[in-house]
């Protein structure tokens, strides 16, 4: 253990328990993420997953730890953020060579916006999703839930140390069989595009803004995002949301039109991107 960075001692590798755990690359350095930040990903950082279950057995975040009995299966995945620097990318594949579990981990890298299915599904909400669809060709099992973000800056930046939650902000809700939500670089129209779901986060109210060619796995996965952000928020504000129809902003009450228009004007709806636009929900591509 002695040649083994510090952060990573949180892990007995004696333990029979499985176990779940996110680390972040700050100053070269490797830090254990909070629990209540897991599914939050900087786009300027890089970070280190691990997962240690019963063969078998479900996996993730929200999986109650237990005693292993059976095969361990451990799986290591690093994530690179599309904006992480290269000093950061070499320490994690430094951290390749750390075996503090005796085994031999199954190791993945993921890249922003490309990620596996299997990490994915570690950030499902608690509970799971219920979704009931008419969407030919999707079955439940095969949507992903919308609990992973993508949050600009990084560490270095100093973003992290932002409540994100109550930081306006606008949220593109995208994707078929992988649905992400990714924070836009500002809160523009020109970021916006009619094939995709938007949430204008004000704080006390989410504007959730269907595009009148999104899906509607986007839709309904948008509308979970923002009910779950309502839900972070409770006993802090009370926050209401707001299904705002592509094409119908100036059907709002005068109160709500008021405060969208404050950072979404009207007058420059026109920049609206095109479905096209904004690229392919099946291989999604985020560049912003």
């Amino acid at each position: 253990m002695a040649n083994v960075d510090a952060a990573f001692r949180v892990i007995d590798p004696r333990s029979k328990k499985s176990v779940f755990h996110i680390w972040r690359i700050e100053k070269m350095n490797v830090v254990s993420v909070p629990k209540e930040q897991y599914g939050n990903f900087y786009k300027g950082d890089s970070y280190i997953v691990l997962s240690i279950a019963e063969e078998g057995d479900e996996r993730g975040c929200n999986v109650k730890m237990k005693e292993i009995k059976g095969v361990f299966d451990v799986h290591i995945h690093f994530w690179l953020g599309s904006d992480t620097t290269q000093d950061e990318a070499g320490v994690i594949t430094r951290q390749l060579n750390w075996m503090i579990l005796g085994g031999g981990p199954v190791q993945h890298r993921e890249v922003e916006g490309h990620e596996s299915k299997l990490f994915m599904n570690y950030f499902k909400p608690k509970g799971g999703i219920v979704v009931s669809l008419s969407v030919s060709n999707i079955g439940i099992d095969d949507i992903i839930s919308v609990n992973f973000i993508y949050l600009e800056g990084g560490h270095a930046s100093g973003f992290n140390h932002v409540e994100h939650k109550f930081r306006q902000r606008l949220l593109h809700v995208k994707g078929k069989h992988h649905v992400r939500v990714t924070e836009a670089a500002g809160m523009q129209w020109s970021a916006m595009n009619h094939g995709d779901v938007f949430i204008l986060d004000l704080g006390r109210v989410l504007f959730v803004w269907n595009g009148k060619e999104a899906s509607v796995t986007e839709k309904r996965m948008g509308c979970k995002h923002a009910s779950s952000l309502r839900d972070e928020r409770a006993g802090k504000m009370k926050t209401n949301i707001i299904i705002v129809e592509d094409g119908t902003e100036d059907k709002m009450d005068p109160d709500e039109l008021k405060m969208f228009s404050q950072h979404l004007p009207l007058n420059e709806r026109n920049e609206i991107q095109s479905k096209e636009a904004g690229g392919s929900d099946d291989k999604m591509v985020i560049k912003l």
